[in-house]
This record gives C-alpha cells, structure tokens and sequence, in this order.
C-alpha cells in the first residue's frame, strides 16, 4: 500500500476501503500532512480533479479521527463553498457530518467559523451549522463564554439577509442552549420581525431550552445538542452512515463519498421515529 493506492480507493471504492483508511492512519506522521494539503488544494482551487474531489469525503473523516487543527481553517472554508462541499461529502451529508470535522478539528480560533456563519453565499442550513458548533465549543469550554457572548450579542447587527433564514433560527438556538438570558430581548424582537420559522423555534421553545441551560449551566442534555460532537473513529462513523444509507435505499452503487446524499441532519430520520435526524439516530 503506498499514498496513490490509498486516494484510488478512497474515490472509487464502492465499499468502505477499510484497510486503506487503516495505513493513512498507520502512517500518519507521513499521510497526515499529505491529507491536509489535499484539503487546500482543493478548497484555493489548485487541485479540482475528480481524483481528489471524490478522495475528500474519507480524507476529511480522516483528519476528523486525528483531531488536526492544522486543516481547520481549509475545512470551514470547503463548508462555506457549497458546491464543493457537496461534491465531496453530498448534498445532504454536508449538515450531517461537517459539525462533527469542525467540532473534532478546531485549533482554538473561532474566525473562521464567525466567517462562515457571516457568509451570506454560503448555504443557509451550514451557516446555522457554524453557529451551532460554536455553541458547542463554548459549552464545552474550548471557547471562552465571554466571547462568544460578545460575539453573539453583536451578530445581529451585521447578519445577511435581514429576513426568515435558518440562520437566526441557529443564533437563537445558540443564545438559548448556553443560557445567554441577557439576549433575550434581542431574540424576541427577532421573532417579532419574523424571521425565525416557527417550525423550527418559537418562543416557548426558546424559553424552555434558555431556562433549562439556566438551571444546568454545564448540561448538554437538551435537545438542541443532539448530533453534535466530535468524530471518534472514521472507520466506525462512515460505516454507521453506510448502515443508515442502506436502510433507506438497499445497495446502493454509489462511490463511498456519497453514502449520506439521502438524509440530512434536519431530514426525517430514516428509522420511522417521525423525530428529524439530528434528534434521534443521528446522536447514536
């Protein structure tokens, strides 16, 4: 096995290439750094063969496994160009399994996410993406409070578009989840412009899910943190999406990349709980 036949698995194997995926991680002092610089090349725009793109969905689980800060910084701007994230991790499997690579590869600076949730090009649904893994950085205290409270509390004033957007249904998630109260007037006035989708949050919510980190300032046991967390072993994780993705179409002949295409972190959750992804297998 050498770096060549390891990348030619990983884009063409219509199984999961296990044993490939166990000499990059073998031979990381070597691999690791290889890994990164396929992540930069692709996301500045040096290297968009098909070889590569399809290469990255494993790549980037990969450096998920190995905690590499170094590649944070490439992986949120892959998540801020939608159409290249979707080309590597699929259309749906973006909001399913990007969280997890930010959580696992954060290097302690939170700008590029604060860039990210601010990209008003970039996809809606990963924009809120950023903001809930900010959220968990914080609660998890890799974060200081006081900044992101700072952080959020200013948000407002220059998030795009001014208008119902998944985007201020994740900030107010966010303030809700770490139990920021003194945000609270800025949210309900958010409600009141209608840009929340009540679907999604409504104010009793927000209330329930604010007093409840209140009362658990150190409690991940709400809802809102379902799903969310870093990435253990990239063997184990893609061959739950591998499962999950052959409950709801069996065998499908689809390149490993593209294994999460079908469900999505706020689809239903292909078990038949009636529940959305996010909230229910998923966090297995």
């Amino acid at each position: 096995m050498n770096w060549d036949d390891a990348i030619t698995a990983f884009g063409t194997s219509e199984e999961l290439p296990v044993e490939a995926m166990q000499w990059v991680l073998d031979e990381w002092a070597t691999t690791g750094p290889q890994c990164r610089s396929l992540v930069a090349a692709y996301v500045d725009g040096i290297d968009l063969s098909e070889r590569t793109e399809q290469s990255l969905y494993v790549v980037t689980h990969l450096l998920a496994e190995q905690q590499d800060t170094a590649s944070f910084g490439a992986l949120c701007r892959l998540a801020a160009d939608r159409e290249r994230c979707d080309s590597t991790l699929g259309e749906d499997g973006v909001t399913a399994t990007m969280p997890a690579i930010l959580i696992s590869t954060f290097d302690g600076d939170p700008a590029p996410l604060h860039r990210l949730a601010e990209t008003e090009e970039a996809d809606a649904v990963m924009r809120g993406e950023a903001l809930f893994v900010l959220a968990y950085l914080t609660r998890t205290r890799q974060i200081p409070e006081a900044a992101t409270y700072e952080y959020l509390a200013g948000l407002p004033a220059r998030l795009q578009p001014q208008a119902r957007d998944f985007v201020w249904f994740a900030w107010a998630s966010a303030i809700a989840l770490l139990g920021f109260a003194g945000q609270s007037a800025r949210v309900e006035q958010v409600f009141h412009n209608g840009w929340i989708d009540p679907d999604l949050l409504n104010p009793a919510l927000f209330w329930d899910d604010l007093r409840g980190a209140q009362a658990d300032p150190h409690g991940m046991n709400a809802a809102g943190w379902d799903g969310l967390g870093p990435i253990g072993s990239a063997i184990e994780w893609l061959q739950s999406a591998s499962d999950a993705a052959e409950e709801i179409e069996p065998a499908p002949m689809e390149p490993i990349r593209n294994l999460l295409r079908s469900v999505g972190r706020n689809d239903p959750c292909p078990c038949g709980s009636g529940k959305k992804y996010k909230k229910c297998c998923l966090a297995a």
